[in-house]
C-alpha cells in the first residue's frame, strides 16, 4: 500500500491521495523487537531523572539536511524555529519577534529578538537565518524542510537582527514556510559533523551511539524556562510497531499512536492520552464526468444521507473530528459557521425529487425518463481501496443509506493500485479517499481546473472556484487569510465537490510518572516539554 508522509511542516502544494488505514502493515507487538537492554538497565534507567523516547535511526543530526520525520521531531528539542506555531496552526513568535509583508505581499522583512543565544553562548544573527536558509536551499530532495524553501528568490540582511526575504510570488503559504529551525552560521559552516548538533531549544546535545541512543540534557540558556527533566534519551527503533511496544513494556515513556493504533491498543492504564487533530481528511468525492454526480440536488441528496456523527462514532470509535471543509477544524481559519447539508433522509428524497428521479414503477430504485424516451434507473458505484477497513465501511454505510432512498448503490472495492489507477482513468462514480494535508489548507490541487487530468480526480471545474482558490492562495496577513479562507469553506460545502466528513485524531500517549501539562501538537509532538516534570513518591 503506498502511504503519503508529508514531514514537519514543510509546505506540500500537491499531494498524492492517502491510502492509509488498515493496509498498513502490522506486525504484532511481541514479534521480534530490537530493543536490547536488560531488565535491570531499564529498572536503573527509570530509578533516574532520565525520560525516554523513541526515534528512527538518526543519520544526519542537521535539522535542515535530515530527511527523516521522526528525527527532526527530536531535533526540535534542540533547535529552535525562526517562526513557531500555536495550537490552532497561526505563526507566532519564536526566534523571529515580528515581521511584516510588503504591500505586494513579496517581500517579508523579520526582526529577530535581540539577545538569543546558541548552547555555546554566540548571539543568534539576521546572518544565522540568512544562512539556515541557504543550507535548505541546497540540501537534499528529500529532506525534511526542503520545500520552505521553493518560494524563496532571494535574502537579503539589513542588519544584525533584520532581513528581509523575497517570495517568487504573494503567497498564504510563505509564513509557513519561515516555520524552519535557525543553526549557527559560525558553527556549521566550519568542517562539522552532521552527528554533533548545536541549537538554541530547551535540550542541548550531549552525545550519540549510532543505531542505538541519543541522549540530550537541559540547556541552562534556552529561550524560557530550563527544562524541569534534565536528561532525555531517545532510543534509535525500526518502526511504529517497535515503539508501540517499547512503551507497552514501560522501556519507554512516550509513544506517538494515530487513530487507527489508538483502537488497536489499550494504553489507558499508568498513562496519560494527549489527542490532537490530525492532518488525515477523509471525505466522499464525486466523478463530474457523470451527467448524475454533476447536478448539485444529486450531490446535495447525498450529502443529506451520509450520518457523519454516526460513522465517527461507530467506525472511528470517536478518534475523529467532523469537519465541513478541507481545512483542518484545529486552525485558526477554520469557520466554524459553515455547514454542509445535515443528515436527514427527508431531504435527501426532495432533492432527488428536485432532480427529477421517481419511483415510478414502485420497484424501490428511482427513475427519469431520458430526451430519448428511454428509462435511467438511479445507479451508483462508491469506490474504495480495499487495504482501509474503515474507508470501506463508510461506503457500506452510505450504500445502505442511499437504498433507503431509492439509489441503487454499490460499493467497489479494489486495491490501493487499481483503486489510484481507477481514479486517474475517471472510472467511478463516488468514491471515499482522504489526503495527508500541509499546515496551509491549500485545496488548488483538488479543485482547481489546472489540475483536472492529475490529482482533481473528480474533473471538477468552477471558474467561481478557481476565483477564490487564487484569492486564498494570494493572501498573506492574517485577516485577509481568514476571510479569503472562509468565503471559499462556504463554496465548498455549498457546492460539494467533496462531501467532507472527517479530520483524523492522533495521540501522545505518555508514562504517568511523567507530570505537566502535557500537550501534543500534529507538526510538534513534544511541544511544551521544557514544563514536564517527573511526579515523586
Amino acid at each position: 500500500m503506498k502511504k503519503i508522509t508529508i514531514f514537519s511542516i514543510t509546505i506540500i502544494l500537491m499531494l498524492s491521495l492517502s491510502g492509509c488505514g488498515d493496509g498498513k502493515t502490522q506486525t504484532q507487538p511481541a514479534k521480534s523487537v530490537q530493543v536490547q537492554e536488560t531488565k535491570t538497565e531499564q529498572d536503573e534507567e527509570k530509578n533516574t531523572n532520565v525520560l525516554t523516547l523513541s526515534m528512527r535511526t538518526a543519520e544526519d543530526l542537521n535539522p535542515l539536511t535530515n530527511c527523516d520525520a521522526s528525527v527532526d521531531n527530536v531535533l526540535r528539542m534542540v533547535f529552535e524555529p525562526l517562526i513557531a506555531l500555536d495550537e490552532t496552526d497561526k505563526p507566532k513568535a519564536a526566534v523571529a519577534e515580528s515581521w511584516y509583508y510588503t504591500e505586494d505581499g513579496r517581500d517579508l522583512t523579520i526582526k529577530i529578538k535581540d539577545g538569543l543565544e546558541f548552547h555555546n553562548g554566540t548571539n543568534i544573527t539576521a546572518e544565522d537565518v540568512a544562512y539556515s536558509i541557504n543550507v535548505i536551499k541546497n540540501s537534499d530532495e528529500n529532506s525534511v524542510y526542503k520545500k520552505c524553501a521553493e518560494n524563496i528568490s532571494s535574502v537579503s540582511v539589513v542588519d544584525r537582527l533584520t532581513l528581509t526575504v523575497r517570495f517568487s510570488s504573494a503567497f498564504s503559504g510563505n509564513i509557513y514556510s519561515m516555520c524552519f529551525p535557525v543553526i549557527s552560521k559560525s558553527y556549521y559552516s566550519r568542517a562539522t559533523s552532521a552527528s554533533d548538533p548545536m541549537g538554541s531549544g530547551p535540550y542541548k546535545f550531549v552525545s550519540i551511539t549510532p543505531s542505538k541512543e541519543l541522549v540530550l540534557e537541559a540547556a541552562d540558556n534556552s529561550f524560557t524556562q530550563k527544562p524541569k527533566i534534565p536528561r532525555i534519551k531517545i532510543k534509535m527503533t525500526t518502526d511504529a510497531d517497535t515503539d508501540i511496544y517499547s512503551f507497552s513494556q514501560k522501556i519507554t515513556d512516550c509513544v506517538l499512536v494515530d487513530e487507527e493504533n489508538m483502537g488497536r491498543y489499550d494504553f489507558e492504564k499508568d498513562t496519560q492520552k494527549c489527542e490532537y487533530t490530525d492532518d488525515y481528511y477523509e471525505f466522499v468525492g464525486f466523478n463530474f464526468e457523470s451527467e448524475i454526480c454533476a447536478d448539485k440536488n444529486f450531490r446535495k441528496a447525498i450529502a443529506s444521507c451520509v450520518p457523519i456523527d454516526s460513522i465517527i462514532d461507530s467506525i472511528y470509535l470517536s478518534n475523529a473530528v467532523k469537519a465541513s471543509s478541507p481545512v483542518n477544524p484545529s486552525s485558526f481559519l477554520y469557520d466554524k459557521n459553515v455547514k454542509q447539508p445535515d443528515y436527514d433522509i427527508s431531504m435527501a428524497k426532495e432533492y432527488l425529487s428536485l432532480s427529477g428521479w421517481k419511483d415510478s414503477d414502485d420497484d424501490g430504485i428511482l427513475e427519469k425518463q431520458n430526451d430519448d424516451g428511454t428509462v435511467q434507473k438511479l445507479s451508483v458505484s462508491i469506490l474504495v481501496n480495499s487495504e482501509n477497513k474503515q474507508r470501506k465501511q463508510v461506503a457500506i454505510k452510505i450504500a445502505d443509506e442511499l437504498k433507503t432512498v431509492g439509489v441503487d448503490a454499490t460499493v467497489i472495492s479494489k486495491s490501493f493500485d487499481e483503486y489510484e489507477q481507477a481514479l486517474s482513468d475517471g472510472n467511478f462514480d463516488m468514491f471515499v479517499g482522504g489526503w495527508q494535508m500541509s499546515v496551509v489548507p491549500y485545496f488548488g490541487f483538488m479543485f482547481g481546473k489546472e489540475y483536472i487530468g492529475s490529482t482533481n480526480y473528480i474533473s471538477y471545474s468552477s471558474d467561481k472556484m478557481d476565483s477564490l482558490l487564487q484569492a486564498a492562495y494570494s493572501s498573506v496577513n492574517e485577516n485577509d487569510m481568514k476571510s479569503a479562507y472562509s468565503v471559499l469553506e462556504k463554496y465548498c460545502a455549498d457546492d460539494l465537490p467533496y462531501i467532507s466528513l472527517l479530520f483524523r485524531k492522533s495521540a501522545l500517549y505518555v508514562n504517568d510518572r511523567v507530570g505537566g501539562d502535557i500537550k501534543a501538537e500534529p507538526f510538534n509532538s513534544y511541544v511544551n516539554i521544557d514544563s514536564w516534570y517527573f511526579n515523586r513518591g
